[in-house]
């Protein structure tokens, strides 16, 4: 599931197919023995620009009238934006980008939902997972931060560098979290030791 226009790049979609053929192949099997692949992306917006709920890519060959390739590769957008309710599809695109557990049309995933919203061991593993997932991001944005600092450090004297690398630091978690949604700028801005201010300028200039 994809957020963003550029996290839903097309090409990122040919590299999960290669990696998914990579790691099903084992050695020295025939690659006809390769599994038919699909590689799915739900995106919250449509970003092939078709106005369609749904794409199915497969290679074709240009000089056969366009004639199916087959060679078992299938990559397929799901559009969420606009989901029509009459169809299981647009059921299901609601249902994901449905907040209210009482409001869904499936109960399986109603049922996950309000465990993990409504009771406390259910809260507690995803204040668990929520911890894990910012510290993730954290530490590399860190990783990154450190290293651009060293590199000004090199140049205009360590202090000055390490001063520069922590600001970087705290940019980069700010924009990763701002990139996956779901979080409000008084909380960013906590959580990363930016002023608010600062966190807004982000907000307008990501929205640019």
């Amino acid at each position: 599931m994809q957020r963003s226009y550029g996290g839903a790049d097309v090409r990122r979609a040919r590299y999960h197919a290669s990696v998914i053929d990579s790691k099903t192949l084992g050695h020295g099997v025939p690659f006809a023995k390769l599994s038919e692949a699909f590689v799915i992306f739900i995106t919250e917006n449509d970003v092939l620009g078709g106005g369609k709920p749904i794409y199915h890519i497969d290679r074709r060959v240009k000089e056969m009238k366009n004639k199916l390739f087959n060679d078992g590769s299938h990559i397929i957008y799901v559009n969420a934006s606009s989901p029509n309710l009459k169809t299981a599809l647009g059921k299901l695109m609601f249902d994901l980008c449905c907040k209210d557990p009482d409001k869904m049309y499936y109960q399986e995933l109603a049922n996950t939902v309000r465990y993990f919203k409504r009771t406390r061991k259910g809260q507690e593993i995803m204040a668990s997972e929520y911890d894990a997932w910012v510290k993730g991001i954290a530490d590399e944005a860190m990783e990154i931060g450190v290293k651009k600092g060293e590199e000004i450090g090199i140049k205009k004297g360590e202090r000055r560098g390490e001063k520069r690398g922590e600001k970087k630091s705290q940019m980069e978690i700010a924009l990763k979290l701002l990139e996956r949604g779901g979080m409000a700028v008084e909380e960013i801005a906590e959580l990363t030791g930016l002023s608010l201010k600062n966190v807004q300028k982000l907000v307008t200039q990501k929205a640019a």
